[in-house]
């Protein structure tokens, strides 16, 4: 380490100084490791990985929860549950209330508790504690490829094929426990040769948090049941459907930013998935088979998949409700008529965010499951504009914007781009024009 201030230590990262022998060596890497060499040579010091896990209570007096594999003897103490007789199974019972003692409940369930040691055989007692919720579901990750497997959690096979995560999303307070532990139970099993990598995730997403007035303390406040601002989902469900409340999830705003919970925006949503439901059942909708396409309205539904694709690609699946809205309000006010094809398109597209309406509507309209159909690909061709903007670049500096036709010819583009920075091109004698088609036009100027 290294004194930022008097008062300030941090730790330090550069050359190291005042250290004899090993100055100049990088005091994260080379240092450290030389320091520690030396240091066994004169036998002052070891090599040693320390595991520090850090929770103020492991245990839990309740019923749920993994066992603690431990017994307690009066001849022998605390004595661990051999490997042979693991795991230990929760007793099945009726009630699992707390006991009122400041006990597990399952400290009353005798015929559990009450066990033989395993190294005496006298009579000893079960530990009645459990292990908190994240003990098991920080790694329960790691079975998920090996379900099917019976004797090992995973298979190695199965472990290189899906493993690590591509993704973790979860909310801040996730940090400090499920993320945390899934780390070190990874890095432990990664050491002992279980795994081949030691992260277990590959990115990290973060989600805000869902907030409401708070008619306690008047304040808007994250949604909790403590705070009286919850809403019960299957009201929403029952007065505007699952596909309205799972759109306006989607539609509340950016996902890693806190967001209020608005009822109108709610009814707002139920407008539009009407609206597309009436668009999209309206008989003069579909064409009829041999009926060719307008170009303008393919162009339209392409645009859709890919403005739907990459916004959430990007995590801003707020922005891919609002490509559909813009894409139907486009498809009224042109008086679109689609394909077959286009149609199923649309209506996988939307799958994602309204499956149930988007599985009636396959399945009305075009007689398909929405499980048989492929996520649609849109045409690159159909997808560019018919105009582009280009940078219009004296000496490297940009002095104006042209808005043209796409592959407008390079005698044109410069004759414009003349037009428009005539002011600047008067500075100088032009040496050269560098054009980039669509793209950019420079013109170098000898001053």
């Amino acid at each position: 380490t290294n004194r930022k201030t008097d008062q300030d230590c941090v730790a330090y990262t550069g050359p190291l100084i005042n250290s004899g022998a090993f100055d100049g060596l990088d005091a994260a890497t080379t240092g450290t490791d030389a320091i520690i060499n030396a240091l066994i040579e004169r036998g002052a010091g070891d090599r040693k990985v320390t595991y520090k896990l850090r929770d103020w209570v492991f245990s839990r007096q309740r019923y749920w929860g993994e066992p603690i594999p431990l017994v307690h003897c009066a001849q022998c103490g605390i004595v661990p549950v051999p490997e042979k007789d693991l795991p230990i199974v929760l007793p099945d019972v009726e009630r699992y209330e707390p006991t009122g003692t400041g006990e597990s409940p399952l400290a009353a369930i005798e015929s559990w508790v009450n066990t033989l040691c395993p190294r005496c055989s006298g009579p000893a007692r079960r530990e009645t504690n459990t292990m908190p919720q994240w003990a098991g579901s920080c790694w329960y990750f790691l079975r998920y490829p090996s379900v099917a497997s019976h004797g090992v959690p995973f298979t190695p096979e199965d472990i290189a094929y899906w493993m690590p995560v591509d993704l973790y999303v979860g909310g801040i307070e996730h940090a400090i426990l499920h993320l945390l532990y899934s780390r070190f139970y990874t890095q432990v099993l990664h050491d002992a040769g279980y795994l081949p990598f030691s992260e277990p995730f590959a990115r990290l997403f973060n989600q805000g948090m869902v907030c409401k007035y708070s008619e306690k303390s008047g304040h808007v406040e994250k949604m909790s049941k403590s705070k009286g601002n919850v809403v019960n989902p299957d009201e929403m469900v029952a007065e505007y459907g699952t596909d309205a409340l799972r759109m306006y999830i989607l539609f509340m705003g950016p996902p890693e930013l806190d967001c209020e919970w608005q009822d109108t925006g709610l009814e707002g949503v139920r407008r539009f998935l009407n609206r597309f439901w009436a668009y999209c059942t309206d008989p003069a909708t579909l064409l009829a088979d041999g009926e060719a396409e307008a170009r303008p309205a393919q162009v339209r539904v392409n645009k859709l998949i890919r403005d739907v694709q990459d916004r959430f690609a990007a995590f801003k699946p707020n922005t891919a409700v609002p490509a559909f809205m813009e894409w139907l309000n486009g498809a009224l006010e042109h008086d679109d008529r689609l394909s077959r094809e286009s149609l199923e398109k649309v209506l996988v597209t939307i799958s994602v965010m309204a499956p149930i309406i988007s599985s009636e509507l396959l399945e009305l309209l075009l007689n398909k499951d929405l499980e048989a159909c492929v996520w649609p690909s849109y045409d690159p061709a159909l997808v560019q504009d018919d105009t582009v903007n280009i940078p219009v670049q004296v000496n490297g500096k940009h002095r104006a914007t042209l808005t043209v036709p796409r592959g407008l010819s390079r005698e044109i583009v410069e004759e414009y781009a003349r037009s428009s920075a005539e002011k600047w091109l008067a500075e100088g004698a032009i040496k050269k024009v560098i054009y980039v088609q669509d793209r950019l036009i420079n013109f170098v100027l000898s001053i």
